[in-house]
C-alpha cells in the first residue's frame, strides 16, 4: 500500500462549519426527534451513566415534537448526563447552550470548548448505503462503507475491505487551514489479518492539487482500536486539508474499522 494518489475527489466542495452556515443552529438533532427505538439519537453521546437506564429518551413529558431526554438518578454520589458530539468553533465567536427543562432536582447544562479542534468525523450521523457529505473514495475500492455493529465509540463506524490489486480507502472532505500552521490528525482503527491500515494528512491548494501529503501506518502490535496520528505543517500554498483512511493492495479480503476521525489545529 503506496498511497498513490489516484484522486477521485476533484469535484468535492470543502463544507463551511462557520456558525452563520448553520443559521445559528449547530447542533445535529437538538430535539432527540431523530431516533432508533433502543439506541442513542444521532448528535449525542453518553457523558456519565448507562443509556437505558439513567439515561433514556422518553415520549412524556415533551415540550415539543415526540420525543425528550430524561436522566433518571439512582444514585446518591454519582452524576449521570448527555453530551453532543463535538462542534466545531471559530476563535472569538460567542456561543450560548440553552435548555427547555422540567426538573425535580438540579441538573447543569455545560459548554466545553475543546481546543484547537477543526474537525471531527465519528460516522454517528452517516445515513447506511451514502458517504458522509463531501467524503469519496480513494483508490481503487468503493471507499467502504458504515457499519453499525462495531465501534470504538458511539454506535457506528467505517469499514474498508482490502482489495487484491489496488489500494482502498476514504478521503475526507476538505478542511480550511491556515499557512505555517500544524496540523494534527488522528483516528482509532482495528482490523483483520496482519496488513496494517494507513492515515494520511495532504493539504491541497485553491485548485485542490496536493502539495504536500504524510503517512503512519497503524500499530502490528496492538491490533485493537489502535490509535493513530501524525502532523504535518500548512505550507504556503496550503488552503485545505484532508484526511484519507487507507487499506493497502492485499491478496487477502481483509477489512479494518475506522473510527473518531480528528484535525486539530496545534498552538
Amino acid at each position: 500500500g503506496t498511497g498513490v494518489d489516484r484522486d477521485m475527489t476533484a469535484d468535492a466542495k470543502p463544507l463551511d462549519y462557520s456558525p452563520v452556515a448553520a443559521k445559528n443552529e449547530l447542533l445535529t438533532n437538538p430535539g432527540f426527534e431523530i431516533q432508533e427505538p433502543g439506541a442513542m439519537a444521532p448528535g449525542w453521546q453518553v457523558f456519565q451513566g448507562s443509556f437505558g437506564k439513567q439515561l433514556v429518551f422518553e415520549n412524556h413529558p415533551v415540550y415539543e415534537g415526540d420525543w425528550s431526554f430524561a436522566i433518571h438518578d439512582t444514585s446518591s454520589k454519582d452524576g449521570f448526563g448527555l453530551r453532543s458530539v463535538l462542534l466545531p468553533a471559530s476563535p472569538g465567536q460567542e456561543y450560548e447552550a440553552s435548555v427547555n427543562q422540567a426538573v425535580t432536582d438540579l441538573s447543569t447544562v455545560y459548554v466545553d470548548v475543546v481546543d484547537g479542534v477543526i474537525f471531527v468525523q465519528d460516522f454517528e450521523l452517516v445515513e447506511p448505503g451514502v458517504f458522509p457529505p463531501g467524503h469519496a473514495a480513494f483508490g481503487g475500492g468503493d471507499g467502504g462503507q458504515l457499519d453499525s455493529t462495531v465501534s470504538y465509540t458511539g454506535s457506528n463506524s467505517w469499514v474498508i475491505q482490502a482489495v487484491p490489486g489496488t489500494g482502498n480507502g476514504l478521503r475526507h472532505v476538505p478542511v480550511p487551514v491556515i499557512p505555517g500552521k500544524t496540523y494534527r490528525a488522528t483516528v482509532y482503527a482495528t482490523w483483520e489479518g496482519t496488513y496494517p491500515c494507513s492515515l494520511y494528512l495532504d493539504f491541497v491548494d485553491a485548485s485542490n492539487t496536493r502539495i504536500t501529503v504524510v503517512s503512519a501506518l497503524c500499530n502490528l502490535d496492538d491490533p485493537y482500536w489502535n490509535s493513530v496520528e501524525l502532523e504535518l505543517t500548512a505550507p504556503e500554498d496550503a488552503v485545505y486539508a484532508r484526511v484519507i483512511m487507507y487499506y493497502g493492495a492485499s491478496e487477502q479480503y481483509r477489512k479494518t474499522w475506522f473510527d473518531d476521525v480528528r484535525i486539530i489545529e496545534l498552538p
